[in-house]
């Protein structure tokens, strides 16, 4: 009797610690499909005034452009005056004194800044939007370079002050993988690495392949987990 119930207990046991992982990986998948919900709500916030911006600046520059045609037909003008009018003194003076010229180059610099602006957010959104499908619950075929890519679009904005990122690349073959967990997994390894260093460091990401193997190293130069911590590394 003492051994049937010591080995019913043994069953109890496995039985609960199976019960136990599974409500964990219940609470991760729920974690990470609120972490997936809301990047997608910021995208699309993001995602429509981005679109009215770039289509707005590119209005403009056209408008630009226009402007800019019409003076220099007048400036030509000035040039086979016969006999300059009094007043186009005035204008050349107001020319110099508002730096037409200057402004007329800067115009377009700041036009072009501002457009690589926009890409760039829309890169950061389209990332996002990538990052937050956590409904794609089959396993794809990836770039592993570009799901670190998009991850740290995601989370530049933690590592931009504090650390330079070193990318030490090899040639990979495109992998079978969960693409939202993976960079998931990248995401977090990222931001603790930027929650490490003091002051400023180097966040170094290294890949390669061993055979059928691909494998991702990422490594910083902060202070390191405390001991206490390092049985809770793998909690979402």
């Amino acid at each position: 009797l003492a051994k049937t119930l010591e080995q019913r207990n043994a069953e109890l046991e496995a039985v609960n610690q199976k019960l136990s992982g599974a409500q964990t990986q219940l609470l991760q998948s729920a974690k990470m499909a609120s972490v997936g919900q809301l990047a997608a709500g910021v995208a699309h916030e993001i995602n429509n005034p981005i679109g009215y911006v770039r289509s707005n600046l590119t209005s403009l520059t056209g408008y630009v452009q226009k402007i800019f045609s019409v003076l220099q037909s007048y400036e030509e003008l000035e040039k086979v005056l016969p006999v300059p009018p009094p007043e186009l003194a005035a204008v050349q003076a107001l020319k110099q004194r508002v730096e037409l010229d200057y402004v007329r180059e800067d115009i377009v610099n700041l036009l072009a800044e501002s457009v690589e602006g926009v890409t760039r957010v829309e890169k950061i959104v389209k990332d996002l939007k990538d990052f937050s499908h956590i409904d794609q619950a089959e396993w794809q075929k990836v770039d592993v370079h570009d799901c670190i890519g998009s991850t740290l679009n995601v989370v530049g904005h933690e590592l931009k002050y504090k650390a330079g990122v070193v990318k030490e690349y090899a040639p990979l073959p495109a992998i079978e993988c969960f693409p939202f967990q993976s960079e998931q997994v990248f995401m977090n390894l990222l931001a603790n690495a930027a929650q490490a260093i003091e002051g400023q460091g180097t966040v170094t990401i290294r890949t390669g392949c061993d055979g059928d193997t691909v494998w991702v190293s990422i490594s910083d130069t902060g202070k390191g987990i405390a001991s206490e911590f390092l049985p809770r590394v793998f909690d979402m």
